[in-house]
C-alpha cells in the first residue's frame, strides 16, 4: 500500500477509534473476583456479584461489571431474588466473558429497570436443580385420564405429589412431543392434576393424571414414540420472568444463551429508545436430550415505544410462543363526554401504562367489527383504582363517535411501533400484533397475526421477506395465519366485518408443507413467492397485488388467477 494512502487509512482509523479509546479509558471496571465471586461451580457468587453491581452504581461515569475469571458461577441466593439487578443505572456494561451462570430455579437472572444505555453480553444461563425432567410416554389410560412416563436415565427422578394439589397460582402443565420428519414437534400441552409413582417397580416410571382441560389429550398420546417434558412441582411455572427489561432506554444484549427458563424467558415492557438482541438464543442445552428450554414465551414484548431488533437469534424448545409482540387492550368503561372517556385495562396486569399528551388513541367496536376512529390524547390521568382495576381518564383532542362499553382502545405509541426480526431461526409459534419486518429467517412453526379483546392492536405494516416457512410447532397444518377473536363483555364472539389489518408484504419467501391463510387485510402484496405442498387462502382481502407466485410449480401472475389455481382459494 502506498505510504500516502496508508497514512490516510491510519488517520481515519484513529478518528474512528479515538472516542472509543477515550470512553474505555474513562470507564470504571469492577471485576467480580475482587468482590468474592468464584467460578468453581459450587461457591454461591450471588452476594459477591450484587456487591460489584452496587459499587458500579456509585461510579461517576461509565462502568463495567466484568466476570474476569470465566467459568461456572453458581447462584444460590441474590437480593430481591434477582442475580443481575440494574435499577436506575446508566452507561453500564455487564460482560460475562463467556461464563455460565447456574441459578437456583427460584431466582431470576436479570432485571433492568429505569435504566439507560445498558449493555449485557457474553454469558450462558442454566438452572440447578433442573425444573424439568424429560421422559418417554410408556402407557396411557383414557378412561383413567392418565399417562405413564419413564424419566430418561440422564435425569434424576422427580419427587411425586403426595396428594392432589389445589389449583396453583400459575398453570401447571407438561409438554407432549411427537417425532415428525426427523425432529420433535410439539403434540400439545398436558395440564396436570397430580404426579404419582406408577404401579411399576421401575423407580423412573410415573403416572401423570390430567387436569380437566387435558382429559381428551390423555387418549391421543402414542406410547412408545411420544416424548414428555415433566415439570417439577415448586420449581417449574413459578416466579417472574427470568430476564426483564422495563421502563428503560437504549439496552443492548449480545451473545447470550438461555438453556433453561422455569417461566417466561424475556419480558420487555414500557421501554424507549433502541433495544437490540444480537445472537441471543433460547434453546435446550446442546449435547443433552432436553427438548424444553422455556416454560412460557421466549420474548414477551408489551407496550414499548422503543425500536427493537432481534438479529442472528435461535429459538427452540419453548412451551409457549417464541415471540409475543403485542400491547395491552383497554375497554371503554364510561363515556363522560364525546371527547372525555374512562378506560379500563382488560388484562389485570399490575402496572399502569403511561399514556402521554400527543399519543394517538385508536377505538375499535367489537360488535361492528371495525375501527371507529383515531384521536390525539390531550390529557391522561389515573383516577383512584376501584376494585383493583387499572383505569384511566382520557381527554381527547377531537370527539370519537360511537364509543360504548363494547369498544376496545389502544395507544398507538405504546404498540411496539418498530420491530425487526432478521437472520433468525425460530422453531415455535410467534404471536405478532404489531408492525414487524421478518427478514432472512427460517421459521419452523406458525406465524400468527392476530387480534383479540385482551391483546392488541390490529396487525398492520408487516413485511415477511426472503424467509423459509415450514411446518412445525403450533399447528399441524398452518404456516401463517391471521384471524380475530373479539368478544363482548358477556363473552359473545364477533368476527371482523371490515378488512382492518393493513399493509402486508409477503415477498420472496418459500412455504413448504403447510397452508398460508390471509384474512381481513387491506393492501396485501404477494411478490415472488413459492408454495409447495400447501394451500394459499385469502378471505376478506382488499387491494390485493400478486406477482410471480408459484403454487406447486404452477405460475400465478395476478389475483384473478387465484380462483382457478389448484391449491389456492379466494373468498370475499
Amino acid at each position: 500500500m502506498p505510504r500516502q494512502r496508508l497514512n490516510r487509512v491510519l488517520g481515519a482509523l484513529s478518528i474512528t477509534l479515538m472516542p472509543l479509546l477515550q470512553e474505555a479509558s474513562a470507564m470504571a471496571i469492577f471485576r467480580v473476583s475482587d468482590f468474592g465471586a468464584v467460578p468453581d461451580g459450587a461457591t454461591d457468587s450471588g452476594p459477591a456479584v450484587a456487591r460489584a453491581l452496587e459499587a458500579a452504581t456509585r461510579a461517576a461515569g461509565p462502568a463495567a461489571v466484568v466476570f474476569d475469571r470465566p467459568g461456572t458461577y453458581r447462584v444460590s441466593s441474590a437480593p430481591h431474588d434477582t442475580f443481575l439487578r440494574l435499577e436506575g443505572m446508566k452507561n453500564t456494561t455487564v460482560d460475562g466473558r463467556g461464563s455460565l451462570f447456574l441459578l437456583h430455579p427460584r431466582l431470576n437472572v436479570l432485571d433492568v429497570s429505569g435504566s439507560r444505555n445498558i449493555q449485557i453480553r457474553n454469558f450462558k444461563v442454566d438452572y440447578a436443580p433442573l425444573p424439568l425432567r424429560e421422559a418417554f410416554v410408556v402407557g396411557a389410560d383414557p378412561r383413567g385420564r392418565w399417562i405413564d412416563v419413564r424419566v430418561l436415565d440422564e435425569f434424576e427422578p422427580p419427587p411425586a405429589d403426595p396428594a392432589p394439589v389445589p389449583k396453583p397460582r400459575f398453570p401447571f402443565f407438561g409438554m407432549l412431543w411427537r417425532p415428525t420428519d426427523g425432529t420433535w414437534i410439539e403434540a400439545g400441552h398436558y395440564f396436570i392434576e397430580q404426579i404419582v409413582r406408577s404401579d411399576s417397580p421401575d423407580p423412573r416410571r410415573f403416572r401423570v393424571y390430567a387436569a380437566p382441560r387435558s382429559y381428551a389429550r390423555a387418549g391421543k398420546v402414542q406410547p412408545g414414540s411420544d416424548r414428555f417434558t415433566l415439570p417439577v412441582r415448586g420449581l417449574a411455572h413459578c416466579g417472574d420472568a427470568r430476564l426483564q427489561v422495563r421502563h428503560s432506554r437504549d439496552v443492548r444484549f449480545e451473545n447470550v444463551d438461555i438453556w433453561c427458563s422455569p417461566y417466561f424467558s424475556f419480558v420487555v415492557s414500557d421501554n424507549e429508545g433502541a433495544l437490540s438482541f444480537r445472537n441471543v438464543n433460547i434453546r435446550p442445552k446442546p449435547g443433552t436430550r432436553r427438548l424444553t428450554s422455556s416454560w412460557r414465551d421466549g420474548f414477551h414484548v408489551k407496550d414499548n415505544r422503543a425500536e427493537m431488533l432481534w438479529e442472528d437469534c435461535k429459538l427452540a424448545g419453548l412451551q409457549d410462543d417464541a415471540f409475543n409482540i403485542s400491547s395491552m387492550t383497554w375497554r371503554v368503561e364510561n363515556v363522560k363526554a364525546p371527547d372525555k372517556i374512562v378506560i379500563r385495562q382488560v388484562f389485570p396486569a399490575s402496572r399502569m401504562k403511561e399514556m402521554r399528551p400527543g399519543d394517538v388513541l385508536v377505538a375499535y367496536s367489537v360488535p361492528q367489527g371495525r375501527i371507529l376512529g383515531r384521536a390525539r390524547i390531550v390529557q391522561a390521568t389515573n383516577p383512584p383504582i376501584a376494585g383493583g382495576r387499572l383505569v384511566k381518564e382520557i381527554r381527547l383532542e377531537t370527539a370519537l363517535p360511537g364509543l360504548d362499553r363494547e369498544t376496545c382502545v389502544w395507544d398507538e405509541a405504546l404498540c411496539n411501533p418498530r420491530n425487526t426480526i432478521r437472520n433468525c431461526s425460530v422453531v415455535g409459534t410467534s404471536r405478532l400484533r404489531c408492525p414487524v419486518l421478518i427478514e432472512n429467517c427460517r421459521i419452523q412453526g406458525l406465524l400468527w397475526f392476530y387480534g383479540d379483546t385482551i391483546e392488541g392492536p390490529l396487525p398492520r405494516n408487516v413485511i415477511v421477506r426472503n424467509c423459509l416457512l415450514t411446518k412445525g410447532k403450533g399447528n399441524p397444518r398452518l404456516l401463517l395465519a391471521t384471524g380475530s377473536d373479539f368478544r363482548t363483555r358477556g363473552g359473545r364472539r364477533y368476527p371482523m366485518q371490515a378488512a382492518d389489518y393493513r399493509n402486508f408484504t409477503f415477498e420472496e419467501n418459500r412455504a413448504e408443507g403447510g397452508d398460508l391463510d390471509f384474512r381481513n387485510w387491506t393492501g396485501l402484496r404477494l411478490i415472488r413467492n413459492t408454495v409447495r405442498q400447501g394451500r394459499l387462502m385469502l378471505h376478506n382481502v382488499k387491494e390485493l397485488e400478486v406477482r410471480d407466485l408459484r403454487i406447486d410449480g404452477r405460475a400465478v401472475t395476478d389475483a384473478a388467477e387465484l380462483t382457478a389455481t389448484p391449491g389456492a382459494s379466494q373468498r370475499p
